[in-house]
């Protein structure tokens, strides 16, 4: 990261595994991610074609990506 961490409250007792960052994120990078992630969720479904946990979860993060795209097609607003 080329950031530190988002600075935690005073009485905040985690370590480093609670630590939060900000990151920017272009619209070429968020494709780059769901594409990536696609070709994931494909390789994780056996020839058959029944779906596992695995390629659901891929399934999952590739809808959770794209909301992140449509997000940032619309300007940033919901």
């Amino acid at each position: 990261m080329e950031q530190p961490p988002i600075e935690k409250p005073v009485i905040h007792a985690a370590g480093s595994e609670a630590d939060f960052f900000f990151v920017t994120l272009d619209t070429d990078v968020v494709e780059s991610i769901v594409d990536q992630l696609f070709e994931a969720e494909a390789a994780a479904v056996p020839n058959g074609g029944e779906t596992t946990p695995e390629a659901a979860r891929f399934a999952e993060l590739v809808d959770l990506w794209n909301d992140c795209q449509e997000y940032l097609d619309n300007g940033g607003a919901a």
